[in-house]
């Protein structure tokens, strides 16, 4: 059977927790008040005593349980528990005891405060005074006993896990009576009902805890650089938007509503993409997306008159700030392998495509309209820098300590533009952050290459080199 991924097993998780939320309450309500009424009062000391110390027991060993159970867990889908634990114990039904440990713990908990506050009525009374010093009290020792077992489980879990193993084996002989228990509290709840934040929290504990693995996991001389860089990715799909992965709009090659099917084949063949947007009147009023293979077999069929627009697909729309997990998600509910990224004001601001998010995930991917030679994007001059007009401006900054800032582009060639405020020609100068940039090519409407010259020093910093050379 496949394994769930961990943000499905992270939902299952949820679910499972919320069906245990009230029914640990009743449950123990009722046995408490049942037992005391049938214990008779020279017993029912002794009775009440024993549900306390059970009931401490419950809090600590299913806390155990659930913490070293999600560690192991983590451990097992990142790949580093070299063999501590057999195949048999990593399967999903173990990990499910995980959740029931939850519902069980709550119990406990439940069961603690209830005889503890049944104890005091039996010895001294309910008074507010030793309603609020015993549950005051109940909340102080339980959370000391979970913080306790909980750092044990966390510093070894396998040792844990392996020291639970007659308990945990025992539980799995009760499945039947455990899964009916499920089925009756997730009744109680609401099967299909979320809680958002309970969900979103524990997929941040999972993310956290691989995040927390990888950094052991580099330690380790035998794990691969380029697997921490691919788990880094993954955990960054809901961090990098759509604007850091997606092909600019001044390099996106599109055709307008009223070209011919020969048209379409041409900028086909001449971009190298098998899918172009349709537009009308300007890029930013996007009408569709039409696929090269609709348009070589209506080309091919002969009895056929069909136009542009009727073989445009419906287009997905997505915006800048999106996550390229939340773009992913998107394709695959939709079944499309590109979208339409729009800025806040609803202009388009580019293409994203399955290519982008894969290549985001393990690195550049060649193709064979790629070109064999890597092409220079950053080079030195005799009078400073010759920039590829699509790289990176905080990369640049970087790399040569320059300053430029703009928080609405990404590349240099971009900042130029919106230094300019037009359309550039080749030769165009602007200064700016001690800097003159200069175009020094553009390709069709884009910015190609930038030359970046620093500004010539001032008479005083001349004068101050000047008496630096004849000090020397």
């Amino acid at each position: 059977m496949k394994e769930p991924p961990p943000r499905t097993l992270a939902r299952n998780s949820a679910k499972s927790q919320k069906g245990w939320a009230f029914a640990p309450l009743i449950g123990w309500s009722v046995a408490a008040l049942a037992l005391s009424a049938m214990l008779s009062p020279s017993t029912q000391f002794a009775g009440l005593i024993a549900i306390l110390l059970l009931s401490a027991l419950g809090v600590a060993v299913f806390a155990a349980l659930e913490r070293a159970l999600d560690r192991v867990k983590t451990m097992a889908l990142a790949g580093v528990l070299g063999g501590q634990i057999s195949p048999q114990e990593l399967r999903p039904r173990r990990f499910a005891l995980r959740d029931l440990s939850s519902g069980f713990a709550r119990l406990s908990w439940v069961g603690l405060m209830l005889s503890a506050l049944w104890l005091v009525r039996t010895e001294s009374g309910w008074t507010w005074t030793n309603i609020l010093l015993t549950v005051l009290g109940v909340t102080v020792v339980g959370h000391l006993i979970q913080v306790w077992v909980r750092y044990r489980a966390e510093m070894d879990p396998t040792r844990m896990l392996t020291s639970m193993r007659g308990f945990i084996t025992l539980w799995l002989k009760s499945g039947p009576l455990i899964g009916a228990a499920t089925t009756v509290s997730e009744s109680l709840r609401g099967r299909n009902r979320r809680n958002a934040t309970e969900e979103a929290e524990q997929e941040n504990a999972v993310e956290e805890e691989i995040r927390t693995l990888l950094d052991e996991a580099e330690a380790d001389e035998n794990w691969s650089e380029e697997r921490t860089d691919m788990l880094e990715s993954v955990l960054g799909f809901e961090e990098t938007t759509a604007r850091e992965i997606m092909t600019p709009r001044v390099d996106l090659d599109s055709v307008p509503k009223s070209a011919s099917l020969n048209d379409v084949v041409r900028v086909v063949v001449e971009s190298g993409h098998s899918r172009l947007p349709v537009y009308e009147e300007s890029d930013d009023n996007i009408l569709g997306v039409v696929h090269a293979k609709d348009v070589l077999q209506a080309l091919m069929n002969e009895e056929m008159e069909p136009t542009l627009e009727s073989l445009m697909r419906a287009p997905l729309f997505v915006y800048e700030s999106n996550t390229v997990g939340e773009v992913l998600r998107e394709m695959r509910a939709n079944k499309v392998p590109m979208a339409i990224v729009q800025d806040d004001r609803g202009a388009t601001a580019g293409v994203v495509t399955m290519e982008d998010i894969v290549e985001e995930l393990v690195g550049e991917i060649h193709d064979e309209y790629d070109t064999d030679e890597p092409e220079i994007l950053l080079e030195q001059a005799a009078n400073g820098w010759v920039v590829d007009g699509r790289y990176n401006l905080d990369d640049l900054n970087e790399e040569i300590g320059t300053a430029f800032d703009n928080e609405e582009v990404d590349t240099i060639g971009g900042y130029l533009f919106s230094l300019l405020g037009r359309p550039a020609v080749e030769g165009d100068e602007v200064e700016a952050e001690g800097y003159k940039l200069t175009v020094q090519e553009v390709d069709g409407k884009r910015i190609a290459r930038v030359g970046v010259e620093p500004l010539a020093v001032s008479a005083m910093d001349m004068l101050v080199g000047e008496d630096q050379r004849v000090a020397d």
